[in-house]
Formats: C-alpha cells, sequence, structure tokens
C-alpha cells in the first residue's frame, strides 16, 4: 500500500501506511484484527489510521508519541475523511487490479 500522510491539528505531518505492524498495533488496542475493522464506525476508522500512523512513524525514526485519544483530539474530519478515501479507494485497486487497468485501458489515448 502506498504510505499516505495525515497533518495533525499542531502542524505535526505523519507518515500512514496499514503494515503488518500497524495491525499488529490495531489488534492490540481494540483486541479485533485490523481486517475486522468496521469502516463505518468512527472510533475503528480513527484507531486504524492510528496505527498506521505509529507504526510509519517508528520505522521512520519519527516519534509520534500519541495514544489514540491525543491523536483524535488533533485530528481534522477534513483529514479523516481524506483519509478514509485513500485508503478504502487502495483496498478497491488491491482487491481487484484488473479494474484499475481497465480504467486506465479505456482513458488511454487511441482506446
Amino acid at each position: 500500500m502506498k504510505k499516505h500522510f495525515i497533518t495533525l491539528t499542531t502542524g505535526e505531518s505523519f507518515p500512514v501506511e496499514i503494515s503488518l505492524g500497524a495491525m499488529l498495533i490495531f489488534k492490540e488496542e481494540t483486541g479485533r484484527e485490523a481486517t475486522e475493522a468496521d469502516m463505518g464506525s468512527l472510533s475503528d476508522l480513527i484507531k486504524l489510521l492510528w496505527a498506521g500512523a505509529a507504526a510509519a512513524s517508528e520505522t521512520a525514526g519519527i516519534a509520534m508519541n500519541y495514544t489514540p485519544q491525543q491523536f483524535a483530539n488533533r485530528l481534522t474530519p477534513e483529514e479523516l475523511k481524506k483519509w478514509k478515501e485513500t485508503y478504502v479507494e487502495s483496498q478497491r485497486n488491491e482487491e481487484n487490479p484488473e479494474k484499475g487497468e481497465e480504467v486506465k485501458k479505456k482513458d488511454s489515448p487511441g482506446s
């Protein structure tokens, strides 16, 4: 999955990637697998985003020392929405890569 960056109200920007480490953090925080995250649940979205930021930041050597609550307090609805749209779209592309190719072929000149 492509890395995304999230900017908090503090002006801090953190990388976000739903990696294996992020999935493990989500499981430790919620007791559920990341694959069970409900994309319609605000708390699941925030915790998945937080886990992705925590894991990607640690990998990049960036200090991201916020709890999920502290992270949520500094997160705007617009940033959450932007990330959700990017994440959901990337999941669709991973589940059905041929569909993305089909769209590219239709949009390419000479088609």
